[in-house]
């Protein structure tokens, strides 16, 4: 049921406040359902977080050079209403104090509403009467000639000066298409609250024709930027206010909240430090330290949170987004520990793309418990930690509960409405607080208060044993805050379960066609077939699922810069049509100069880059882009790869092949790898057994391989290309082998030690110390089989057996995440052993590292799927036929 916005009560306030309501209040009479209503809320979402993007990316900010002065300092308040996925706010406009309803938008810097009288389609239609300035006595044009210093032509491009006419227009467009254009005025606005008037320059808008049109629930929006000096309308600006305080009403309220200017109405209890961004002043950057899932810390190092020196990166509160969001890297690491803090409770497919991390409600009704999300901002200190759980951690809707963040392809992260739902917001120079307990106390009542805190909670309530959880049903669980605003206790949290991810359905999607290519095994290493450019000769490539460049050599070569190519011509991409090089400073964001693999050389704009294997191997080059084609299915796609042009200052590569295809783990940014360049989820391989002179293939976005065996990929920040997996333990035959803590990736400690699967690697490699214990427990395990007394290269571990003879050597078993068929990997003789000069070897080796590397001939001849949206690797033995 919809609400009249004409009947809409205002709070009983203390004076100086204004009221706050969700747009939902309004707009849910449009939609059949809330989940109709959810799947508007989140496209708008997306919108609003490409708008920031855009203003962050493309330096589309405020900048400094107005000069205008608001003299009243006097506390000034209105109403705030959750409406429709966002909050509007209650202002009397001109003279003839209308009621209207604006949008409030901390992202903004401008304040605007429809004027009338309107042209044919220039205006919405909108549920409040339309203002007119004509009929409103205070209402003032500017004059860009006599008032230049109000217009901020001069500082950004949103306006001009019309010379013609002397107006300062506007014209201010958005990533979801809106757009209002008009002209600037002044006029006094009415706070509702305590009818204290004030003038304010705003926006007239005459044309709000884009191509998506505005919610006519409300009659424009209300720019409540970071107050500057100069150059910006928002209303903390103009106010000259260095306080503003805003409560956001819970999204199923139904009930007003406040927002408030030079007067803050709620005592602080947990603060944040905003941070100046002098390039991006308008938004309300925090100082985000931490992230805790229950007790368990996202491990990342504090840099994340912080500006980079364009200005970039840094975390930022926006009451114009919905859900929360990190940099896709980070957030895989959040989604991963957030997914193994789940108890008991199967992941579903989600039905909201977006959304991805998703459980099913439980049909009978019974309550779900789910972790915690712990934001500490300066210091792990309980007076800086913001606490989130229940609706600001998962979003339930049509039968499911899925997580209530996402990640993006952004170097900034942005905490969302759904996170600060019931949350009050002040921010005291030169803090910024929110306030929860004290509040959440008062309203509990008859119940009596624990005297000591109870782990990581410090209110808690004893009660009578007799009547049990009854008692708690007193609790306010959704107490208001103040005397109108809403918050959340939370009760408790799931303890530490891991759970095995379920397979992921292949499909096709958002243009993501399948792709398919074939692999030979060529003198001990795996190569793929593509045709590159416009040649259409077939070339081979080595995959290397530890390498995010792809790369191959470019002719013309200088004298002895490109080494012999056995079977193929070399790739001259002065003869392909569709070759091109990158130019760097017009495609900056297409050359990773940050890392110390490329640069940017500004006097030919060349993105080069200069990359070194572990074996000593190097190729240098320039970063072009191409067509390539997989041969099976003949599908051409675009990429960037590495003109290979100098491959002789170092050891020299194989001429089995013409280059190296990346195949590391997908990255949304910093990544030339096939897999992030194809936006490819699922990539699916099956490397041939060795001297099979069979080839097998590579897909991406699709698998042809049943999921036998899994294991859990494990994100790893430090070290993102590679795929790392959850081993939990190996035996052999039956025998386990004791394991070391070096042998676990210790994520709570710099992201060392765990555990890769690697193509790039021939044999396993484990660190010393387990090598030593595996070893052993095999040789035992092997019996009578005869120890040859000399090692053999790198294997110390052979056999000598009569000609002809050949014994049955014991099998390893390896267990990922748990011991249990589903999670076993089981090795049999042909991937334990070497069969070579009629010695039989163990097909491991030690190395000085602490991580374990699962190599080629161990995996020879299984189907591998890696799947990183639900992170699983899943095994099907003997799949290459």
């Amino acid at each position: 049921m919809s609400l009249d916005p004409s009947k809409l009560p205002d709070p009983p306030m203390p004076s100086y406040a204004f009221t706050i309501y969700h747009r939902d209040v309004f707009e849910k009479s449009k939609f059949k359902n809330y989940d109709s209503l959810l799947k508007n809320r989140l496209a708008r979402c997306e919108d609003r977080a490409n708008y920031i993007a855009s203003i962050l990316e493309d330096n589309n900010n405020v900048k400094e050079g107005a000069n205008f002065k608001i003299l009243e300092k006097a506390p000034k308040s209105t109403s705030v209403y959750f409406a429709h996925g966002e909050y509007v706010a209650s202002f009397l406009l001109g003279s003839s104090e209308v009621k209207t309803l604006l949008q409030i938008d901390t992202g903004s810097d401008l304040v605007w509403w429809q004027c009338g009288p309107c042209e044919a389609n220039k205006c919405y239609k909108q549920v409040d009467p339309l203002y007119f300035p004509t009929n409103s006595k205070t209402y003032r044009k500017i004059d860009c000639i006599l008032h230049g210093s109000r217009c901020l032509d001069d500082v950004d491009k949103t306006y001009k000066c019309n010379a013609y006419n002397n107006e300062c227009t506007y014209d201010i467009r958005f990533v979801s298409g809106q757009r209002s254009k008009g002209f600037m005025g002044d006029d006094v606005i009415t706070f509702v609250l305590d009818h204290r008037p004030i003038r304010v320059t705003f926006g007239c808008g005459k044309d709000q024709m884009g191509r998506a049109s505005f919610s006519g629930y409300y009659s424009g929006m209300v720019g409540l930027g970071r107050r500057v000096n100069v150059g910006s309308y928002s209303l903390p600006s103009q106010f000259e206010a260095d306080l503003m305080s805003i409560c956001l009403p819970g999204f199923f309220s139904g009930k007003s909240s406040s927002l408030s200017f030079h007067t803050a109405t709620w005592p602080r209890t947990t603060s944040a430090k905003l941070l100046q961004n002098y390039k991006f002043p308008l938004f309300y950057y925090v100082n985000l330290y931490k992230v805790f899932i229950n007790d368990k810390e996202i491990p990342v190092h504090p840099s994340w949170w912080t500006f980079t020196k364009g200005g970039g990166g840094g975390v930022l509160v926006d009451t114009g987004t919905f859900i929360s969001r990190f940099p896709q890297d980070l957030y895989t690491v959040f989604r991963y520990i957030f997914r193994s803090e789940i108890k008991d409770i199967p992941l579903v497919e989600s039905p909201y793309k977006s959304l991805d991390t998703c459980v099913k409600a439980d049909p009978s009704g019974r309550e779900l418990y789910f972790p915690v999300v712990k934001l500490y901002f300066g210091d792990v200190n309980p007076k800086n930690m913001l606490l989130l759980a229940k609706e600001r951690v998962m979003i339930h809707f049509d039968g499911y509960y899925c997580l209530a963040f996402m990640g993006w392809n952004r170097s900034h992260s942005i905490i969302g409405t759904n996170q600060l739902q019931g949350a009050t917001i002040t921010n005291f120079p030169p803090d910024f607080s929110y306030v929860f307990r004290d509040t959440f106390r008062e309203e509990v009542k008859d119940i009596p208060l624990y005297d000591a805190p109870l782990g990581s909670f410090d209110t808690c309530y004893m009660v009578d044993p007799d009547l049990g959880v009854k008692s708690l049903h007193g609790l306010p669980v959704h107490a208001p805050i103040g005397p109108e605003c809403e918050g959340v206790v939370t009760v408790g949290w799931n303890g530490n379960v891991t759970r095995p991810h379920g397979a992921r359905e292949s499909k096709r999607e958002n243009g993501k066609v399948p792709t398919s290519t074939s692999i030979e095994f060529a003198n001990g290493e795996y190569v793929a077939s593509f045709i590159l450019g416009t040649d259409q000769i077939k070339r081979l490539l080595l995959i290397d699922t530890g390498s995010d460049l792809t790369w191959w050599q470019c002719g013309p070569c200088r004298p002895n810069k490109c080494y012999e190519q056995k079977h193929e011509p070399l790739y001259d991409f002065t003869k392909s049509k569709t070759y091109r090089k990158l130019d760097c400073l017009a495609q900056s964001t297409s050359c990773v100069y940050k890392s110390k693999v490329y640069d940017c050389i500004p006097y030919d704009n060349t993105c080069i880059y200069d990359y070194k294997y572990a074996d000593g191997s190097r190729t240098r080059g320039w970063i072009a882009d191409e067509v390539i084609t997989f041969v099976l299915d003949s599908n051409p796609v675009k990429i960037l790869f590495g003109c290979g042009r100098d491959q002789t200052n170092g050891t020299a590569f194989s001429g089995e092949y013409s280059g190296i295809a990346g195949l590391g783990r997908r990255v949304n940014i910093g990544s030339y790898s096939l897999p992030s360049q194809l936006k490819a989820d699922i990539m699916a391989l099956c490397l041939p057994e060795f001297y099979s002179t069979k080839p097998s293939t590579l897909s991406f976005h699709t698998t042809p391989y049943k999921k036998k065996t899994s294991a859990r990929l494990i994100p790893n920040y430090k070290l993102p290309t590679f795929y790392f997996v959850n081993l939990y333990k190996v035996l052999i035959n039956d025998k386990e082998v004791p394991s070391f803590p070096s042998f676990s990736l210790n994520i709570g400690n710099g992201m060392t030690g765990g555990c890769i699967v690697d193509t790039g690697s021939i044999v396993t490699n484990f660190p010393a110390d387990f090598y030593d214990e595996f070893r052993d427990t095999f040789r035992k395990e092997a019996g009578d089989i005869p120890l040859y007394d000399a090692p053999y290269g790198d294997f110390d571990t052979c056999y000598m057996v009569d000609p002809g003879v050949v014994p049955t050597f014991p099998v390893v078993k390896m267990y990922f995440d748990h011991q249990n068929p589903e999670n076993l990997l089981l090795l049999e003789q042909k991937r334990v052993v070497v069969h070579e000069r009629g010695l039989f070897c163990l097909a491991f080796i030690p190395w000085d590292q602490n991580i374990a590397i699962i190599g080629s001939y161990q995996l020879q001849g299984i189907g591998l799927t890696f799947d990183t949206a639900t992170d699983t690797l899943s095994f099907e033995l003997d799949a290459c036929n």
